[in-house]
């Protein structure tokens, strides 16, 4: 029984730019709908940063799905870009009337929503640990000054998050062109996430730009990461923090929703809001499928 399949490039209206997906749809009654080995080899096969497996489920007042995300190495919790392209296939051609679907994965229920301007927005938790004083070990720090020793010298702040480090940087040095040295990362667990404000918005004006590197993974560079975005957004939104961020009219507050941009070779945008009391970060943008087919076993 084949699988119908897409490739969705996420957080961008632009072919070939934003965080690639493959989104396949596995019917209820396929015979290997449930094979966590099958579906890593499918994944594995497509080599993008992501893949997400999309089952219908049926009753409920709003289109609901079943939804798991591998990498080529493993099944993670938790994929914000894969989230944002399945919910764009979902929108485009499963349920074009449709401005709400669900997508349930073991851990968590996402909720995708269709904008008036058709851009399409999710909620993920946010990550308040940023905000907590844990040490940051000199081997982290170390690891920094070795893959780029100018960005180290531009540090403002260096602080620990769930996915790893997040090194907030003054706005005058040129992260969106550094060249970063991955390897040099491996020296210390954890992800790094470069972040700083922009005080003279490019011509999507963002507010921050920003990039993500897994030094551990097969693409080592993340494009868009809603992960590291459920912990920049509360630190940037937050006092001292939010004086960083260039003027705005009325003043930033906790719930000031603001433009990101974030990515190295290639760049996805987002629009990205606060939902302090609801304890969730809302991540949206537009999506572009680029690729469809079908896979054969």
């Amino acid at each position: 029984m084949s699988l119908e399949f897409r490739i969705i490039d996420a957080f961008t209206s632009t072919a070939f730019a934003g965080n690639p997906a493959a989104v396949v749809l596995v019917p209820a009654d396929h015979p290997r709908r449930d094979d966590t080995e099958f579906l890593l080899s499918v994944a594995r096969e497509f080599n993008q940063p992501m893949t997400a497996f999309l089952t219908a489920k049926e009753g409920g007042d709003e289109p609901t799905y079943a939804i798991r995300w591998f990498t080529g190495i493993q099944e993670i919790p938790l994929c914000g870009h894969a989230s944002l392209a399945a919910a764009a296939l979902c929108f485009n051609e499963l349920n074009p009337t449709a401005r709400r679907v669900r997508l349930q994965a073991a851990a968590c229920t996402l909720t995708a929503d269709k904008l008036d301007d058709g851009s399409i927005e999710i909620a993920l938790p946010q990550d308040l640990s940023v905000f907590e004083d844990a040490p940051v070990p000199p081997e982290a720090k170390a690891a920094v000054k070795a893959a780029h020793s100018a960005l180290f010298d531009a540090i403002i702040e260096m602080r620990k998050i769930k996915i790893g480090w997040m090194v907030v940087l003054d706005s005058a040095f040129d992260l969106e062109h550094a060249d970063i040295n991955y390897v040099a990362l491996q020296s210390c667990l954890g992800s790094y996430t470069f972040t700083q404000a922009r005080l003279t918005p490019s011509a999507v004006g963002e507010a921050i730009f920003s990039r993500v590197c897994h030094p551990f993974i097969s693409t080592p560079e993340d494009f868009v990461c809603g992960a590291a975005h459920c912990s920049m957004v509360p630190y940037w939104l937050s006092q001292p923090a939010s004086t960083r961020l260039p003027p705005t009219q009325g003043g930033w507050t906790d719930s000031t929703p603001f433009k990101s941009l974030q990515g190295g070779p290639r760049q996805g945008v987002l629009a990205v809001r606060w939902d302090k009391e609801a304890g969730l970060v809302a991540l949206a943008g537009s999506a572009r499928t680029v690729m469809k087919g079908e896979v054969l076993v």
